[in-house]
């Protein structure tokens, strides 16, 4: 996606989530396939143990199966959990398959249980759902800053420090003017179907 006229986030957010719905379901299979295999081809993910991921909704990426890939080698997964207040952060809780979940107000799932927990300092590498991004690793989110400020120390660390955060996406869902805010916290690497975006 692409425009030349200046547009806010919450333009820029609804026509993404609009040509969003227009994915078939192959090609949801299809990208989810292609981005699950660029992921855990990474050295990186070799090394990591503690890794970070969401349960997808409303045409996200399905990272189900990098899910599934990560329990059978033996990581630790955890899924994020909104902590409650005015400036509501993520906490992260330890999540195995058939725990039992909740629906929160944003209408993701999270864990019903709230232990064990992991520090967001301490996990290796943190998969991130996205509606937009630009070619630097720029993330556009859904609007309610949960990850900027749960990550916000990582703006202090040299790049690519752990940990690694890797937004998943849709090429459609790049853009080349995306508003940049003071708060906003850079993606170590985003990952489509069709390439690895990294600006170091």
């Amino acid at each position: 996606m692409d425009t030349m006229n200046p547009k806010t986030k919450k333009q820029i957010r609804q026509e993404l989530r609009s040509i969003r719905t227009k994915i078939s379901a192959d090609e949801h299979i299809s990208c989810a396939t292609k981005i699950q295999k660029a992921i855990t081809n990474l050295s990186f993910w070799q090394i990591s143990q503690n890794i970070a991921i969401y349960l997808p909704m409303a045409g996200e990426i399905d990272v189900l199966p990098i899910l599934e890939q990560a329990w059978q080698e033996g990581k630790t997964c955890y899924l994020p959990v909104v902590k409650a207040g005015e400036n509501a952060v993520l906490e992260f809780v330890k999540y195995q398959k058939n725990d039992a979940l909740r629906t929160n107000t944003c209408g993701a799932k999270e864990p019903l249980a709230t232990t064990p927990k992991i520090s967001p300092e301490h996990l290796d590498l943190v998969i991130v759902p996205l509606v937009g991004f630009n070619e630097s690793g720029m993330r556009l989110g859904q609007g309610g800053g949960f990850y900027d400020r749960t990550f916000a120390f990582k703006k202090d660390l040299p790049k690519n420090s752990k940990p690694l955060l890797i937004g998943v996406a849709y090429e459609l869902q790049k853009i080349r003017h995306l508003p940049k805010e003071t708060w906003d916290v850079a993606m170590d690497l985003v990952i489509t179907e069709k390439k690895i975006y990294t600006d170091s």
